[in-house]
């Protein structure tokens, strides 16, 4: 078992800095808190990308309005 958290992240291949910032996001959740996070965050990522693609569309849109007037 490592014993320290270089050890831990050699393990992991995480670089020490990338264990750290994992620690201070992860480090006091529970399991199902944490599957709780990861949905919530493809959820967040899922609405970006579906606010990108209709934000496209619409300024295509627009221009296709003003073309015509």
């Amino acid at each position: 078992m490592p014993k320290t958290r270089h050890e831990r992240c050699v393990i992991l291949a995480r670089s020490l800095p990338s264990g750290y910032k994992w620690r201070s996001k992860y480090g006091g959740l529970e399991a199902s808190e944490l599957k709780r996070l990861k949905a919530l965050e493809d959820e967040n990522s899922r609405l970006k990308r579906m606010y990108s693609e209709l934000s496209l569309d619409h300024q295509v849109l627009k221009d296709v309005i003003e073309k015509k007037l």
